[in-house]
């Protein structure tokens, strides 16, 4: 808690090595992940950065260097009024190490809004939709647009039970 502000900044950072019974020449991979965050009750921004010999693509393929970097910010209005509005942005940045990996490099900008009824303080329903856009750098014709609507609830779900349970239908269209 930062005080004086009612801000919460949290950093976290851990390394990690998965090792596999089988085929472990192909399959074992390492990885160093790295999360800033600041938020209070009504917004949050951070970012998460990831050094991964892990590949996006399959986990049956061999392993290929790659940093995600993942910066978001999201936005919503107070939770004491029965109906809110959210709003959330982030960017995923994918780039691998090896240039034989560059087909892969990737950025995917998501665009949201929310609209809330807080049944509570601490839980509300929920819809939403997010645009997002997917643009490679290598790989063109892979690119593409989404559309994805969603409807949930959020927040206290039992006396000891909280999270988000949600569905979404996705629409993706490739170039």
């Amino acid at each position: 808690n930062v005080p004086g502000s009612g801000l919460e900044l949290s950093a976290t950072g851990l390394v990690g090595y998965n090792a596999y019974t089988e085929d472990s020449s192909k399959n074992n991979y390492w990885n160093a992940f790295a999360n800033v965050d600041l938020k209070n009750d009504m917004f949050n921004i951070g970012d998460n950065f990831l050094y991964t010999s892990d590949p996006a693509n399959s986990a049956l393929t061999e392993r290929a260097e790659r940093i995600q970097n993942i910066g978001y910010v999201s936005f919503k209005t107070s939770s004491e009024k029965k109906f809110g509005i959210g709003f959330t942005a982030d960017d995923v940045f994918d780039r691998y190490m090896k240039s034989e990996w560059s087909y892969f490099n990737r950025n995917r900008v998501n665009l949201g809004a929310q609209l809330y009824y807080n049944v509570s303080p601490k839980t509300n329903f929920f819809a939403e939709y997010t645009y997002s856009d997917i643009s490679y750098q290598d790989n063109k014709e892979n690119e593409s647009t989404g559309n994805s609507v969603g409807l949930g609830v959020n927040g206290q779900l039992a006396s000891k039970l909280s999270g988000t349970a949600k569905i979404t239908y996705d629409m993706r269209d490739y170039d």
